[in-house]
């Protein structure tokens, strides 16, 4: 029920693709077998208006750091199709996980994706 709920709230907006994609990444098994972990839902209702191709960057709210501090970054990571990046902006991405205290060292890879140096 909380899953249909949450993705009504997203069906009109251009994240519904995301909610698509970034579903279809969390059960896909990371190189050990095992599924991707996190709260998948709660990062796409909560951050996926942070991320989107359009609109400036933003700082995410604390909903959403929340949501995202439970997931398995890497494995994540390692999953992501070309396509998702038509839809996400993944420097935004990135914004969003150093704003909400994920590290990710430069260089780090998120699909063909790298995690640009930090600016002098």
């Amino acid at each position: 029920m909380a899953a249909a709920a949450a993705a009504s709230k997203i069906d009109s907006s251009p994240a519904a693709a995301v909610l698509l994609m970034i579903t279809a990444l969390a059960t896909i098994g990371c190189a050990n077998g095992q599924e991707c972990a996190g709260d998948m839902q709660g990062v796409i209702v909560e951050c996926a208006r942070f991320v989107q191709k359009t609109g400036p960057v933003t700082n995410p709210s604390p909903q959403c750091c929340s949501a995202l501090r439970t997931l398995d970054i890497p494995c994540l990571c390692s999953r992501v199709p070309p396509e998702l990046t038509a839809i996400v902006d993944m420097n935004k991405v990135f914004h969003v996980a150093s704003f909400c205290a994920i590290h990710l060292p430069a260089g780090t890879k998120c699909g063909a994706f790298a995690v640009p140096p930090a600016a002098a």
